[in-house]
């Protein structure tokens, strides 16, 4: 999956520029503004208006305010220049930031599909589709290394939080019921859809499993306090 924006480069900024200069400038501006070089958010409405508008503002202010290169040093031009950080400010958790997604942002799993929230924006994209829709199955996130863990038709898949690199890590396990990560030691404790009352544990890879506890009812669900383990 292509990401909706990406850091980039002195070098990668010339694909950036449109036929019209002046917009070019803005754009430029804007990065450099920003303090580092990244690509907006288009793909999110609001951050196209924003785009929009703070990129004709900039122009407005360079005209006004810029002899040549050198930068007037007036009252009017130091306050709106300042208007137009504290703007890029505002505006740059939703539309101008290096991760993969704006933060705060909440995955969400539904039958079929995992998708990424932008709990500002309250904009969606899905990142990974066609999951098996017989039921709601279980999501858990390793903060540290951007991953995420997700069970699918029985098997746990482990991916990026962006849903690339996709790959099966229960291969040496199946028929996964339910299943908790412990992101800071490492391991996986998981339940058996044939032996629901029975906690596995074993590391990521399912290399080493031990029983840990075999309990009177079925078991449905499982969370782990990584910090307490």
């Amino acid at each position: 999956m292509k990401l909706l924006f990406q850091t980039s480069s002195n070098n990668n900024t010339k694909a950036l520029v449109f036929p019209s200069a002046k917009r070019c400038f803005a754009l430029l501006v804007l990065l450099i503004f920003a303090g580092c070089l990244v690509v907006g958010n288009k793909d999110i409405p609001i951050c196209h208006k924003l785009w929009k508008t703070l990129g004709n503002d900039l122009v407005g202010w360079r005209e006004r305010c810029l002899d040549g290169d050198r930068e007037i040093n007036s009252s009017c031009c130091q306050t709106e220049k300042a208007y137009i950080e504290a703007r890029r400010l505002a505006h740059r958790q939703m539309c101008f930031y290096e991760g993969p997604y704006p933060e705060p942002y909440l995955l969400v799993r539904t039958k079929t599909k995992i998708s990424v929230v932008d709990l500002t924006s309250v904009y969606s994209i899905s990142i990974i589709d066609g999951l098996d829709n017989t039921n709601v199955k279980h999501l858990d996130i390793d903060p540290l290394r951007k991953e995420m863990y997700f069970e699918d038709r029985e098997i746990i898949f482990q991916s990026y939080f962006d849903g690339s690199n996709r790959r099966n890590v229960s291969k040496k396990a199946k028929n996964i019921w339910a299943f908790a990560l412990d992101w800071v030691g490492k391991r996986l404790f998981w339940v058996r859809s044939h032996k629901k009352k029975v906690i596995n544990v074993s590391r990521r890879d399912f290399e080493f499993q031990n029983i840990i506890l075999i309990n009177n009812e079925t078991i449905s669900s499982l969370a782990v306090d990584p910090d307490a383990t």
